[in-house]
């Protein structure tokens, strides 16, 4: 199973554990929501904007070096580490990955 490792813009993969019926996935807690969330709640400035979409570039550089392609990158499958905080994105959900 390839993992992504550890990186501050994709969410973290702790460890896994299977039963006979079931697969657990251990994941990072990530309680900012989601940036559709907060971007429908609130206007963004142009320089938040381009740190978001630097940040967005940022964690699929890391996952195109992984040779890891998303599939499904949408506002619901970025997340943020901090309500409010637009500096701490994670793409998440890499289940067509």
């Amino acid at each position: 199973m390839k993992t992504l490792g550890q990186n501050k813009f994709t969410i973290q993969f702790f460890e896994i554990h299977e039963t006979e019926n079931s697969i657990y996935l251990v994941l990072e807690y990530l309680p900012g929501g989601t940036l559709h969330q907060e971007i429908s709640a609130t206007a963004l400035t142009e320089t938040e904007v381009k740190t978001i979409i630097k940040n967005i570039l940022r964690g699929l550089d890391y996952c195109h070096q992984k040779r890891i392609m998303h599939r499904d990158l949408k506002l619901e499958n970025l997340m943020l580490k901090q309500e409010g905080d637009l500096t701490s994105i994670k793409i998440i959900d890499f289940g067509l990955a």
